[in-house]
């Protein structure tokens, strides 16, 4: 393919970024613009009542105060979650307020309280605004681009909105009809996802995409869980929206929601001696040198051993999947685990059902007893769909 080509698709590949990107870019650029031009209604109100140099000082203690709503945010997104959406409804409602307050005020005080006021909550959308745009954008080829863009185009508003429109209140009116369509725009909902690394990896990404054709608007972040137990505490501390795990019965506080039965194989060296057998008894693991997955995944296989009474001789290890199959392969013992683990991985050993059969209960569990977003409850049923078309009975 000739330079040319190549300079061509990466200019599509980068517009399509950038179109699927417009509402960040737009919501970003609001944010410039809006803190710009509330600066300067600041140090035009304040100019009416001190000097110059009284000015300056007062604009940096204004300006000072937005770094605490920057704060605010990232704080509130970690710690709690579900008071986002009703702290960016108080936010623009305070914003409006101040906005119209540093417009109308008449007393020196007043301009002081609003600007701080104005300037904290304009911290707040700033930080929402920078957030989806990184969100979007930081994983792009274009991330650079865009982020000129929304300040060239914030800039540009301004600069037209002073040599436009008339000085006084139609400038003042440009000022708070934008603050209110950022904080509009800045509303971006997201839907928290922790997974086993098997489902994340054969599942989710279908998932997701199907889902952002039905719901661009909606992102999805996902956790890789580290431990059996890690999603179901992340999911009862309210930092997870849905997690994608194995049925744990010892677990409560969720709604579960089944998706699939994975069926256990035993993990054996090429050279085992299966003799034809299509199935391997449990039975005849008792007393094997057996190399467990890492500790924490052991808690579906140990549940299967203890019901049928086997006690396998389980080696020293703390090894993730790879490791466990390539140490199977060098003979230094057997393992078992489920289907979609090994999927795509089992070419270096022998993978044989186990008898009786056995399996490993696959779904997604979300909190119980509350309600439900939209776009959640559209993301639970995106998924029930995409799953009957991967994992067909």
């Amino acid at each position: 393919m000739s330079a040319w080509g190549l300079t061509m698709r990466g200019m599509g590949d980068t517009t399509a970024y950038l179109r699927r990107g417009i509402r960040e870019i737009i919501c970003l650029a609001l944010f410039f613009f809006t803190f710009l031009a509330c600066e300067y209604l600041f140090d035009v109100r304040m100019a009416e009542f001190v000097s110059p140099n009284e000015v300056v000082i007062y604009e940096s203690l204004v300006i000072g105060a937005s770094v605490i709503g920057f704060f605010v945010r990232p704080i509130l997104y970690y710690r709690r979650p579900h008071a986002i959406d009703a702290t960016s409804d108080v936010t623009g409602v305070l914003l409006v307020a101040a906005l119209l307050l540093l417009i109308m005020a008449v007393q020196v005080e007043v301009v002081i309280a609003g600007g701080l006021v104005a300037c904290c909550a304009l911290g707040y959308c700033g930080s929402t605004a920078h957030a989806n745009f990184a969100r979007r954008f930081a994983r792009t080829p274009c991330l650079a681009r865009a982020a000129a863009l929304s300040y060239a185009m914030g800039v540009l508003v301004q600069v037209l909105n002073h040599m436009v429109m008339p000085v006084g209140i139609p400038q003042q009116a440009v000022l708070v009809v934008c603050a209110i369509a950022q904080v509009a725009s800045s509303r971006s909902e997201v839907i928290r996802v922790s997974a086993f690394a098997s489902m994340a990896m054969h599942w989710l990404p279908s998932i997701i995409r199907r889902f952002r054709e039905e719901r661009p608007d909606v992102d999805v972040d996902i956790r890789m869980a580290d431990h059996i137990r890690s999603p179901y505490e992340l999911l009862a501390q309210g930092k997870m929206d849905v997690i994608f795990v194995s049925h744990q019965e010892e677990e409560s506080g969720y709604e579960w929601i089944h998706l699939y039965d994975d069926p256990m194989y035993a993990v054996l060296p090429k050279d085992y001696p299966i003799d034809g057998r299509t199935g391997y008894p449990l039975g005849e693991f008792d007393g094997r040198d057996f190399i467990m997955p890492a500790q924490g995944f052991d808690k579906d296989i140990m549940r299967i051993f203890n019901r049928v009474g086997v006690k396998p001789h389980i080696l020293p290890t703390a090894v993730d999947d790879p490791t466990v199959i390539s140490m199977v392969e060098h003979g230094l013992g057997v393992s078992m685990m489920t289907e979609l683990t090994l999927r795509g991985r089992g070419d270096g050993v022998l993978l044989v059902p186990v008898e009786p059969k056995s399996a490993r209960e696959l779904g997604m569990a979300v909190r119980a007893g509350e309600g439900r977003q939209a776009s959640l409850q559209q993301f639970l049923e995106c998924a029930q769909t995409v799953l009957t078309e991967l994992e067909p009975k």
